[in-house]
């Protein structure tokens, strides 16, 4: 069986040679990272603890996001 670490760093990899040859992250690499993570949500005994948890560390990274995109502080960091 296929060890799921072993999934989400070749996922990762993927995006980093993605994002560095085209400067974007497709939305199929994204959607294989969900599969897995659901994946390995079943596979395990995930209470529902763990499941708010995962939810409340999406809601805080994806509204950093959102504020950083909002102050414009990623169009400072591209130098091209």
């Amino acid at each position: 069986m296929i060890n799921e670490p072993s999934v989400f760093w070749a996922l990762l990899i993927a995006v980093s040679v993605y994002d560095v040859e085209k400067h974007r992250i497709p939305n199929k690499i994204l959607i294989l990272f969900l599969f897995v993570y659901f994946l390995s949500m079943f596979n395990r005994n995930y209470t529902f603890d763990v499941f708010l948890m995962s939810l409340v560390g999406f809601v805080v990274f994806f509204c950093f996001g959102l504020l950083l995109y909002f102050l414009r502080a990623i169009d400072l960091l591209q130098l091209d």
